[in-house]
Protein backbone atom coordinates (compact mmCIF):
# COMPACT_ATOMS: atom_id res chain seq x y z
CA UNK A 1 0.00 0.00 0.00
CA UNK A 2 0.90 3.76 -0.20
CA UNK A 3 3.14 4.22 2.63
CA UNK A 4 2.21 7.08 5.03
CA UNK A 5 4.06 9.06 7.96
CA UNK A 6 3.58 11.79 10.71
CA UNK A 7 0.31 12.42 11.63
CA UNK A 8 -1.34 10.49 8.61
CA UNK A 9 -3.08 7.83 9.51
CA UNK A 10 -1.73 3.83 9.56
CA UNK A 11 -2.74 1.41 6.91
CA UNK A 12 -6.24 1.79 5.39
CA UNK A 13 -7.79 3.26 7.97
CA UNK A 14 -10.48 5.44 7.82
CA UNK A 15 -12.30 8.20 9.90
CA UNK A 16 -15.24 10.04 9.17
CA UNK A 17 -15.39 12.39 12.41
CA UNK A 18 -14.20 14.86 12.25
CA UNK A 19 -12.85 15.60 9.22
CA UNK A 20 -15.39 14.33 7.08
CA UNK A 21 -18.15 16.49 9.11
CA UNK A 22 -16.09 19.62 9.48
CA UNK A 23 -15.33 19.82 5.64
CA UNK A 24 -19.04 18.86 4.82
CA UNK A 25 -20.02 21.81 6.90
CA UNK A 26 -17.69 24.09 5.59
CA UNK A 27 -18.63 23.53 2.32
CA UNK A 28 -22.66 23.39 2.88
CA UNK A 29 -21.91 26.70 4.57
CA UNK A 30 -20.49 28.44 1.68
CA UNK A 31 -22.64 26.81 -0.58
CA UNK A 32 -25.50 28.11 1.71
CA UNK A 33 -24.27 31.84 1.29
CA UNK A 34 -24.65 31.89 -2.53
CA UNK A 35 -28.14 30.31 -2.20
CA UNK A 36 -29.30 33.05 -0.02
CA UNK A 37 -28.63 35.44 -2.49
CA UNK A 38 -30.60 33.61 -5.30
CA UNK A 39 -33.63 32.76 -3.05
CA UNK A 40 -35.35 36.09 -4.25
CA UNK A 41 -33.99 35.33 -8.12
CA UNK A 42 -34.82 31.67 -9.09
CA UNK A 43 -35.03 32.61 -12.66
CA UNK A 44 -31.21 33.36 -12.53
CA UNK A 45 -30.74 29.55 -11.76
CA UNK A 46 -31.55 28.95 -15.48
CA UNK A 47 -29.38 28.25 -17.98
CA UNK A 48 -30.63 27.31 -21.66
CA UNK A 49 -30.11 23.53 -21.12
CA UNK A 50 -32.19 24.08 -18.18
CA UNK A 51 -35.64 24.40 -20.26
CA UNK A 52 -35.20 20.83 -21.79
CA UNK A 53 -34.63 19.43 -18.33
CA UNK A 54 -37.36 21.11 -16.88
CA UNK A 55 -39.92 20.12 -19.65
CA UNK A 56 -38.66 16.36 -19.41
CA UNK A 57 -39.36 16.73 -15.57
CA UNK A 58 -42.78 18.18 -15.51
CA UNK A 59 -43.66 15.30 -18.45
CA UNK A 60 -42.37 12.88 -16.15
CA UNK A 61 -44.82 14.30 -13.17
CA UNK A 62 -48.08 14.70 -15.54
CA UNK A 63 -47.51 10.70 -16.02
CA UNK A 64 -46.49 11.17 -19.55
CA UNK A 65 -42.53 9.76 -19.60
CA UNK A 66 -39.91 11.09 -21.32
CA UNK A 67 -41.69 11.29 -24.45
CA UNK A 68 -42.54 14.91 -25.35
CA UNK A 69 -45.25 16.43 -27.15
CA UNK A 70 -44.10 16.60 -30.98
CA UNK A 71 -45.42 19.97 -31.07
CA UNK A 72 -43.31 20.70 -28.24
CA UNK A 73 -40.38 22.97 -28.61
CA UNK A 74 -38.19 20.46 -26.55
CA UNK A 75 -39.24 17.18 -28.38
CA UNK A 76 -35.91 17.06 -29.75
CA UNK A 77 -34.74 16.73 -26.51
CA UNK A 78 -36.65 13.50 -25.85
CA UNK A 79 -33.89 11.22 -26.99
CA UNK A 80 -30.98 14.03 -26.53
CA UNK A 81 -31.66 13.51 -22.71
CA UNK A 82 -31.14 10.45 -20.73
CA UNK A 83 -33.30 9.87 -17.76
CA UNK A 84 -31.69 10.49 -14.11
CA UNK A 85 -31.62 14.17 -14.00
CA UNK A 86 -34.99 14.71 -15.02
CA UNK A 87 -36.38 12.35 -12.16
CA UNK A 88 -34.32 13.66 -9.48
CA UNK A 89 -35.80 17.15 -10.67
CA UNK A 90 -39.63 15.46 -10.98
CA UNK A 91 -39.00 14.09 -7.40
CA UNK A 92 -37.63 17.64 -6.08
CA UNK A 93 -41.02 19.22 -7.65
CA UNK A 94 -42.96 16.39 -6.46
CA UNK A 95 -42.03 17.28 -2.58
CA UNK A 96 -41.80 20.91 -3.12
CA UNK A 97 -43.82 21.99 -6.20
CA UNK A 98 -41.81 23.49 -9.71
CA UNK A 99 -39.54 25.34 -6.98
CA UNK A 100 -36.31 25.69 -8.47
CA UNK A 101 -35.23 27.43 -4.99
CA UNK A 102 -35.23 23.90 -3.61
CA UNK A 103 -33.13 22.13 -6.45
CA UNK A 104 -30.40 24.46 -5.29
CA UNK A 105 -31.13 22.95 -1.62
CA UNK A 106 -30.88 20.13 -2.70
CA UNK A 107 -27.64 20.28 -5.45
CA UNK A 108 -26.19 22.63 -2.37
CA UNK A 109 -26.39 19.15 0.38
CA UNK A 110 -25.19 16.85 -2.98
CA UNK A 111 -21.90 19.07 -3.72
CA UNK A 112 -20.85 19.55 0.20
CA UNK A 113 -21.03 15.56 -0.12
CA UNK A 114 -18.72 15.62 -3.29
CA UNK A 115 -16.17 17.29 -1.05
CA UNK A 116 -16.40 15.44 2.45
CA UNK A 117 -16.20 12.33 -0.10
CA UNK A 118 -12.92 13.97 -1.43
CA UNK A 119 -11.09 14.08 1.63
CA UNK A 120 -12.66 10.52 2.54
CA UNK A 121 -10.59 9.10 -0.79
CA UNK A 122 -7.75 11.52 -0.25
CA UNK A 123 -7.51 9.53 3.50
CA UNK A 124 -7.77 6.40 2.20
CA UNK A 125 -5.05 6.84 -0.73
CA UNK A 126 -2.26 9.32 0.95
CA UNK A 127 -3.62 10.01 4.31
CA UNK A 128 -5.70 12.38 7.00
CA UNK A 129 -3.38 15.84 5.99
CA UNK A 130 -3.61 14.96 2.59
CA UNK A 131 -7.05 14.14 2.64
CA UNK A 132 -7.94 16.98 4.87
CA UNK A 133 -6.23 20.08 1.68
CA UNK A 134 -8.37 18.03 -0.89
CA UNK A 135 -11.46 18.38 0.94
CA UNK A 136 -10.89 21.94 1.61
CA UNK A 137 -9.93 22.85 -2.36
CA UNK A 138 -13.03 21.14 -3.43
CA UNK A 139 -15.19 22.98 -0.71
CA UNK A 140 -13.95 25.90 -1.81
CA UNK A 141 -14.31 25.83 -6.01
CA UNK A 142 -16.43 28.28 -7.22
CA UNK A 143 -17.82 26.55 -10.16
CA UNK A 144 -18.93 23.37 -7.89
CA UNK A 145 -20.79 26.09 -5.86
CA UNK A 146 -21.99 27.49 -8.99
CA UNK A 147 -23.24 24.92 -10.39
CA UNK A 148 -25.02 23.48 -7.44
CA UNK A 149 -27.17 26.42 -7.61
CA UNK A 150 -28.26 25.77 -11.84
CA UNK A 151 -30.42 23.56 -13.26
CA UNK A 152 -28.00 21.26 -14.33
CA UNK A 153 -27.05 17.88 -14.05
CA UNK A 154 -23.28 18.80 -13.10
CA UNK A 155 -23.74 18.33 -9.38
CA UNK A 156 -25.81 14.93 -8.98
CA UNK A 157 -23.49 13.26 -12.01
CA UNK A 158 -20.61 14.42 -9.95
CA UNK A 159 -21.47 12.73 -6.92
CA UNK A 160 -21.87 9.51 -8.58
CA UNK A 161 -19.14 9.38 -10.18
CA UNK A 162 -17.23 10.55 -7.15
CA UNK A 163 -19.10 7.94 -5.51
CA UNK A 164 -18.45 5.38 -7.73
CA UNK A 165 -14.55 6.13 -7.44
CA UNK A 166 -14.72 5.43 -3.67
CA UNK A 167 -16.40 2.11 -4.07
CA UNK A 168 -13.94 1.13 -6.50
CA UNK A 169 -10.99 2.05 -4.22
CA UNK A 170 -12.65 0.24 -1.50
CA UNK A 171 -12.73 -3.00 -3.90
CA UNK A 172 -9.13 -2.40 -4.69
CA UNK A 173 -7.80 -2.29 -1.13
CA UNK A 174 -10.66 -5.02 0.35
CA UNK A 175 -11.41 -7.17 -2.99
CA UNK A 176 -14.83 -7.83 -1.77
CA UNK A 177 -17.22 -8.16 -4.65
CA UNK A 178 -20.11 -5.99 -2.45
CA UNK A 179 -18.34 -2.90 -3.16
CA UNK A 180 -17.17 -4.09 -6.97
CA UNK A 181 -20.97 -4.56 -7.56
CA UNK A 182 -21.70 -0.83 -5.39
CA UNK A 183 -19.31 0.46 -8.31
CA UNK A 184 -21.18 -0.86 -11.24
CA UNK A 185 -24.26 0.34 -10.12
CA UNK A 186 -23.39 3.80 -9.41
CA UNK A 187 -21.48 4.04 -12.80
CA UNK A 188 -24.75 2.65 -14.86
CA UNK A 189 -26.50 5.29 -13.25
CA UNK A 190 -23.96 8.27 -14.21
CA UNK A 191 -23.68 7.26 -17.40
CA UNK A 192 -27.61 7.26 -17.89
CA UNK A 193 -27.36 10.84 -16.00
CA UNK A 194 -24.49 12.02 -18.51
CA UNK A 195 -23.13 9.31 -21.17
CA UNK A 196 -19.66 10.78 -21.06
CA UNK A 197 -19.47 8.38 -17.68
CA UNK A 198 -19.21 5.45 -20.18
CA UNK A 199 -15.46 5.90 -20.89
CA UNK A 200 -14.76 5.46 -16.98
CA UNK A 201 -15.91 2.22 -17.54
CA UNK A 202 -12.71 0.98 -18.96
CA UNK A 203 -10.53 2.33 -16.23
CA UNK A 204 -13.34 0.68 -13.80
CA UNK A 205 -12.38 -2.13 -15.78
CA UNK A 206 -8.42 -2.25 -15.46
CA UNK A 207 -9.27 -1.96 -11.62
CA UNK A 208 -11.80 -5.32 -11.42
CA UNK A 209 -8.79 -7.02 -12.54
CA UNK A 210 -5.77 -4.97 -10.37
CA UNK A 211 -8.50 -5.09 -7.49
CA UNK A 212 -8.46 -9.11 -7.49
CA UNK A 213 -6.75 -10.22 -4.35
CA UNK A 214 -6.97 -14.34 -6.11
CA UNK A 215 -5.85 -15.32 -9.21
CA UNK A 216 -6.63 -14.11 -12.97
CA UNK A 217 -9.28 -16.25 -12.96
CA UNK A 218 -10.85 -14.29 -10.15
CA UNK A 219 -9.63 -10.61 -12.26
CA UNK A 220 -12.14 -12.22 -15.02
CA UNK A 221 -14.87 -12.87 -12.90
CA UNK A 222 -14.61 -9.50 -11.32
CA UNK A 223 -14.49 -7.97 -15.22
CA UNK A 224 -18.18 -10.47 -16.18
CA UNK A 225 -19.63 -9.07 -12.79
CA UNK A 226 -18.92 -5.66 -13.58
CA UNK A 227 -20.05 -5.69 -17.31
CA UNK A 228 -22.91 -7.66 -16.43
CA UNK A 229 -24.67 -5.07 -14.00
CA UNK A 230 -23.46 -1.67 -16.11
CA UNK A 231 -25.05 -3.59 -19.17
CA UNK A 232 -28.38 -4.02 -17.12
CA UNK A 233 -28.60 -0.41 -16.02
CA UNK A 234 -27.61 0.88 -19.33
CA UNK A 235 -28.82 -1.57 -21.70
CA UNK A 236 -32.72 -0.95 -20.44
CA UNK A 237 -32.43 2.53 -21.78
CA UNK A 238 -31.10 1.59 -24.76
CA UNK A 239 -33.62 -0.80 -25.25
CA UNK A 240 -36.38 2.05 -24.10
CA UNK A 241 -34.77 4.31 -26.83
CA UNK A 242 -34.98 1.37 -29.49
CA UNK A 243 -39.03 0.64 -28.61
CA UNK A 244 -39.79 4.88 -28.66
CA UNK A 245 -36.86 5.90 -31.33
CA UNK A 246 -35.98 2.98 -33.13
CA UNK A 247 -32.78 3.92 -32.35
CA UNK A 248 -30.25 1.54 -30.22
CA UNK A 249 -28.28 4.33 -28.90
CA UNK A 250 -27.62 5.74 -24.75
CA UNK A 251 -28.56 9.02 -26.12
CA UNK A 252 -28.33 11.04 -29.75
CA UNK A 253 -26.12 14.26 -27.92
CA UNK A 254 -23.03 13.45 -29.38
CA UNK A 255 -24.72 13.90 -32.80
CA UNK A 256 -26.35 17.04 -31.94
CA UNK A 257 -23.21 18.21 -30.03
CA UNK A 258 -20.85 17.14 -33.22
CA UNK A 259 -23.24 19.55 -35.21
CA UNK A 260 -24.47 22.27 -33.08
CA UNK A 261 -21.54 22.60 -31.22
CA UNK A 262 -18.64 21.53 -32.55
CA UNK A 263 -19.44 22.24 -36.14
CA UNK A 264 -21.22 25.35 -35.16
CA UNK A 265 -18.13 26.85 -32.87
CA UNK A 266 -15.68 26.65 -35.79
CA UNK A 267 -18.36 27.97 -38.50
CA UNK A 268 -18.64 31.03 -36.00
CA UNK A 269 -14.40 31.36 -36.11
CA UNK A 270 -14.30 30.87 -39.52
CA UNK A 271 -16.63 33.44 -40.29
CA UNK A 272 -15.96 36.03 -37.96
CA UNK A 273 -19.76 35.62 -36.97
CA UNK A 274 -21.75 34.24 -33.50
CA UNK A 275 -22.67 31.43 -32.41
CA UNK A 276 -26.17 32.09 -33.54
CA UNK A 277 -25.82 33.00 -37.15
CA UNK A 278 -23.54 29.70 -37.37
CA UNK A 279 -26.28 27.60 -36.35
CA UNK A 280 -28.65 29.23 -38.89
CA UNK A 281 -26.31 27.95 -41.31
CA UNK A 282 -25.60 24.86 -40.58
CA UNK A 283 -29.72 24.34 -40.77
CA UNK A 284 -29.69 25.18 -44.13
CA UNK A 285 -26.87 22.65 -44.83
CA UNK A 286 -28.97 20.15 -43.11
CA UNK A 287 -31.74 20.94 -44.87
CA UNK A 288 -29.42 20.44 -48.21
CA UNK A 289 -28.87 16.51 -46.60
CA UNK A 290 -32.38 15.96 -45.63
CA UNK A 291 -33.20 16.94 -49.44
CA UNK A 292 -30.45 14.46 -50.82
CA UNK A 293 -31.59 11.78 -48.84
CA UNK A 294 -35.10 12.25 -50.52
CA UNK A 295 -36.93 14.09 -47.08
CA UNK A 296 -38.47 17.62 -48.05
CA UNK A 297 -39.01 18.39 -44.76
CA UNK A 298 -36.58 17.45 -41.49
CA UNK A 299 -39.34 17.54 -39.04
CA UNK A 300 -40.70 14.22 -40.81
CA UNK A 301 -37.67 12.39 -40.66
CA UNK A 302 -37.37 9.58 -38.43
CA UNK A 303 -34.40 9.79 -35.42
CA UNK A 304 -32.40 7.14 -37.26
CA UNK A 305 -32.14 9.54 -40.45
CA UNK A 306 -31.76 12.35 -38.03
CA UNK A 307 -28.92 11.45 -36.15
CA UNK A 308 -27.52 10.18 -39.18
CA UNK A 309 -27.65 13.92 -40.65
CA UNK A 310 -26.47 15.44 -38.06
CA UNK A 311 -23.31 13.46 -37.78
CA UNK A 312 -22.90 13.75 -41.89
CA UNK A 313 -22.78 17.70 -41.52
CA UNK A 314 -20.87 17.87 -38.59
CA UNK A 315 -18.21 15.62 -39.51
CA UNK A 316 -18.20 17.02 -43.01
CA UNK A 317 -17.79 20.91 -41.47
CA UNK A 318 -14.78 19.62 -39.26
CA UNK A 319 -12.63 17.57 -41.85
CA UNK A 320 -12.84 20.76 -44.10
CA UNK A 321 -10.18 22.27 -41.25
CA UNK A 322 -9.00 19.83 -38.94
CA UNK A 323 -6.33 21.88 -37.37
CA UNK A 324 -8.35 24.77 -36.88
CA UNK A 325 -10.85 22.88 -35.04
CA UNK A 326 -8.22 20.89 -32.97
CA UNK A 327 -6.84 24.81 -32.21
CA UNK A 328 -10.02 25.66 -31.15
CA UNK A 329 -10.89 22.68 -28.95
CA UNK A 330 -7.64 22.93 -27.13
CA UNK A 331 -8.58 27.11 -26.44
CA UNK A 332 -11.80 26.26 -25.33
CA UNK A 333 -10.46 23.21 -23.03
CA UNK A 334 -7.63 25.46 -21.63
CA UNK A 335 -10.54 28.31 -21.20
CA UNK A 336 -12.67 25.62 -19.33
CA UNK A 337 -9.45 25.45 -16.51
CA UNK A 338 -10.59 28.34 -15.40
CA UNK A 339 -12.77 29.36 -12.81
CA UNK A 340 -14.32 32.27 -14.88
CA UNK A 341 -16.02 35.14 -13.21
CA UNK A 342 -19.17 34.91 -15.72
CA UNK A 343 -20.23 32.16 -14.57
CA UNK A 344 -20.89 34.16 -11.03
CA UNK A 345 -21.72 37.28 -12.79
CA UNK A 346 -24.53 35.38 -15.03
CA UNK A 347 -25.60 34.31 -11.35
CA UNK A 348 -25.48 37.53 -9.08
CA UNK A 349 -26.82 39.47 -11.68
CA UNK A 350 -23.72 41.44 -11.45
CA UNK A 351 -22.16 43.27 -14.77
CA UNK A 352 -19.40 45.49 -13.61
CA UNK A 353 -18.27 46.33 -17.22
CA UNK A 354 -21.56 48.10 -17.42
CA UNK A 355 -21.35 50.37 -14.93
CA UNK A 356 -20.33 53.70 -16.33
CA UNK A 357 -16.97 53.28 -17.02
CA UNK A 358 -17.01 54.79 -20.69
CA UNK A 359 -18.71 57.44 -19.41
CA UNK A 360 -15.84 57.82 -16.68
CA UNK A 361 -13.65 57.59 -19.33
CA UNK A 362 -14.99 60.48 -21.38
CA UNK A 363 -15.47 62.62 -18.71
CA UNK A 364 -12.09 62.02 -16.53
CA UNK A 365 -9.64 60.80 -18.41
CA UNK A 366 -7.89 57.34 -18.34
CA UNK A 367 -6.38 57.01 -15.00
CA UNK A 368 -9.72 57.81 -13.18
CA UNK A 369 -11.50 55.27 -15.60
CA UNK A 370 -9.12 52.41 -14.46
CA UNK A 371 -10.11 52.99 -10.56
CA UNK A 372 -13.87 53.36 -11.31
CA UNK A 373 -13.14 50.01 -13.52
CA UNK A 374 -12.00 48.35 -10.29
CA UNK A 375 -13.97 49.59 -7.64
CA UNK A 376 -17.03 48.14 -9.66
CA UNK A 377 -15.14 44.57 -9.69
CA UNK A 378 -15.69 44.51 -5.94
CA UNK A 379 -16.32 40.98 -4.11
CA UNK A 380 -17.94 38.67 -7.28
CA UNK A 381 -14.42 39.12 -9.29
CA UNK A 382 -12.23 39.22 -6.36
CA UNK A 383 -13.66 36.03 -5.71
CA UNK A 384 -13.30 34.33 -8.97
CA UNK A 385 -9.75 35.50 -8.52
CA UNK A 386 -9.07 33.59 -5.79
CA UNK A 387 -10.94 30.23 -6.82
CA UNK A 388 -8.88 30.41 -10.08
CA UNK A 389 -5.71 30.47 -7.78
CA UNK A 390 -6.59 27.72 -5.87
CA UNK A 391 -7.62 25.71 -8.50
CA UNK A 392 -4.47 25.49 -10.49
CA UNK A 393 -2.54 24.96 -6.82
CA UNK A 394 -4.48 21.65 -6.41
CA UNK A 395 -3.06 21.06 -9.86
CA UNK A 396 0.63 21.59 -9.28
CA UNK A 397 0.28 20.18 -5.97
CA UNK A 398 -1.64 16.92 -7.89
CA UNK A 399 1.38 16.83 -10.48
CA UNK A 400 3.70 17.22 -7.72
CA UNK A 401 2.15 14.20 -5.75
CA UNK A 402 2.25 11.63 -8.68
CA UNK A 403 5.45 12.77 -9.54
CA UNK A 404 6.62 11.70 -6.40
CA UNK A 405 4.95 8.66 -5.96
CA UNK A 406 6.37 7.48 -9.50
CA UNK A 407 9.89 8.77 -8.08
CA UNK A 408 9.31 6.58 -4.68
CA UNK A 409 7.41 3.88 -6.96
CA UNK A 410 5.09 3.97 -4.11
CA UNK A 411 1.72 2.26 -6.17
CA UNK A 412 -1.32 0.40 -4.42
CA UNK A 413 -0.46 -2.42 -6.88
Amino acid sequence: MISQSGDDLQGNEVRIFPGFVIIFVLALTLRLVFWSLIVTHPERMLSPDSSAYNALALNILSGKGFLLDSNSPYYWYSLLRTPVYPLFLSTVYLLSGENYIWVGFVQSVLSSLISALTFLIGQRLFGRRAGFIAGLLSAFGLLSIIYSLMILSDILFTIMLVSCLWCTIEFWIQGTTRWLLMSAVLLGIAILCRPIAFYYTFFLLIMAIVGSKQKLLQGVKNVAVFIFVVVLIVGSWIVHNWIVFKVPVISGISSYNLVYYNAASLVADMRGVDRLTAVKELDDRLNERFNSMGINDGRKASWAQVLAAWRYVGRKVILQLPGRYIALHLRSDIKSLRSGSDEIFNLLDHHPREHGTLQVLRDKGLFSAIQHYRKELIWPENVSHISTALLWIAYAFSLLGVAALVHKKQFVL
